[in-house]
């Protein structure tokens, strides 16, 4: 029963898979809501799997096993690799080529250009496929971010020497440096742009690197493993850096307690652990 509660996100996806956008797909060939469901339930799945390593306690005897297949199982990897997996073999049972596949996975750039398609054809088959529906989800994060740092805002504060230089450097580094190395390194205009957003998310990085004329494809590669990047290390660098791991005390009597994270729940202990 525990084990449920604390997947019962990942049979909640799926059970809406089967019962929703499969039917959908089956019947109409909008394959929207599948793709959708798809990619959520391989997300989740993918999370729970690599917590699900943190804590296996057979994997606690070797310390540096379990680090390293930690690390390895990251989820953002692992749904792209999944990802890239389902696309090339979708591309084999459809019968089309990987730009098509792509093409009707994700249509328009941003919702501005989406809302004016369906302003002029309100059919949403030729206008929102999954893609569409993860950039809104990624414009959505950056509100999320914004209520998180709200919350930390007293220790932002404290904080507001040492991050203002340090936001300051990096962002000269991002903006400056890393397009002139790129440059240096014989990368076209449109490439070398694209490492000006290295640094941010893919919301905030995509507009701007449009509108220069830089290329979004490399940009939103470079953001993803670069978060891959510090995910897999930030621990390490944390580490060398002498920055401690501040962690709440935990509750007496272990009370179960939900995460910041909607899709697991359980005992403090466990959770820090």
């Amino acid at each position: 029963m525990e084990f449920l509660v604390r997947s019962s996100p990942l049979w909640i996806a799926l059970l809406l898979l089967l019962t929703v956008g499969l039917p959908i797909y089956c019947a109409t060939g909008y394959d929207m809501p599948f793709e959708a469901f798809c990619f959520i339930f391989l997300w989740i799945g993918t999370v729970l799997f690599q917590r699900s390593l943190r804590t296996f306690k057979s994997l606690s005897l070797y310390p540096r096993l379990k680090t390293t297949l930690v690390v390895l199982c990251n989820p953002v990897l692992f749904t792209a690799a999944l990802g890239t997996a389902y696309f090339w073999t979708k591309t084999m049972v459809a019968d089309q080529s990987i730009e098509m596949v792509l093409g009707t996975f994700k249509r328009h750039d941003d919702w501005a250009q989406i809302v004016g398609h369906l302003a002029q054809d309100p059919n949403p088959r030729l206008h929102i496929g999954a893609g569409d529906l993860a950039t809104a989800l990624l414009d959505a994060g950056i509100v999320s971010l914004g209520l998180k740092m709200f919350e930390y805002r007293a220790a932002l504060w404290r904080s507001f020497a040492t991050v203002l230089s340090t936001s300051l450097v990096a962002a000269v580094v991002a903006v400056f440096l890393n397009v002139a190395l790129a440059h240096a390194l014989g990368l076209a205009p449109a490439e070398a742009l694209a490492f000006a957003a290295r640094n941010v998310t893919i919301a905030l990085g995509a507009p701007p690197v449009l509108h220069l004329g830089g290329s979004t494809t490399l940009m939103s590669a470079l953001v993803i493993f670069s978060g891959m990047l510090f995910q897999m290390t930030g621990d390490l660098l944390f580490a060398w850096l002498a920055i401690p791991d501040q962690r709440p005390a935990p509750v007496a009597g272990g009370i179960p307690v939900c995460s910041a994270s909607w899709w697991w729940c359980g005992d403090r202990d466990e959770q820090q652990q």
